[in-house]
């Protein structure tokens, strides 16, 4: 026999966390977006994510438009791109007692899960960035970025985020300018 295979309920393979793996030129592209490596080498304002696309930023000023914002953008995802539930994940800068997104919250269709192992139909996952460094997804969506007060970390968190998405990465708010290391004395 071959390994032993966890079966979730209703029959289901259990899907196991995925570590990074090769992430070569997916890494140094998104440095280079959130300002951990030099801008200049793409020329100025240009933001790559995975596999050299543009991160998609959806402007939302208020949290009830990045309530709107992010059921707009599942819907297209999910429906109009055919991408899995499973294989979206919204990182949040926040805590979950912090954050705007509440567990069991429903967006339209869809149900915003804490849990990432969870197999609710149409859940949507949901986790801070500090949580799911050195995990990845199809899709990562990045919300509540403003709330990273700490300049000197807020680079290394864009960054951790933006490199968890294996095809494609969406900010929904802003995707903050690159802060300058300031040297220290």
């Amino acid at each position: 026999g071959g390994p032993a295979v966890a079966v979730a309920r209703g029959g289901r393979p259990a899907r196991p966390r995925r570590a990074l793996r090769d992430r070569g030129r997916r890494v140094a592209r998104t440095a280079r977006a959130s300002g951990d490596a030099p801008r200049d080498a793409l020329g100025p304002g240009v933001d790559l994510g995975p596999e050299g696309r543009p991160v998609e930023v959806i402007r939302a000023d208020t949290p009830q438009a990045a309530h709107k914002a992010l059921q707009s953008l599942l819907n297209r995802l999910i429906n109009e791109e055919g991408i899995r539930t499973e294989d979206i994940i919204v990182l949040t800068a926040a805590s979950e007692k912090r954050s705007q997104w509440k567990k069991d919250e429903r967006l339209g269709n869809f149900i915003l899960s804490w849990y990432l192992d969870t197999e609710m139909d149409l859940a949507i996952r949901v986790a801070s960035i500090f949580s799911y460094k050195g995990l990845e997804s199809a899709v990562v969506i990045l919300t509540e970025l403003d709330l990273m007060s700490r300049d000197e970390i807020r680079n290394q968190l864009i960054y951790v985020g933006l490199s968890r998405a294996r095809h494609h990465a969406a900010v929904i708010g802003s995707l903050p300018s690159p802060q300058q290391a300031t040297p220290s004395k």
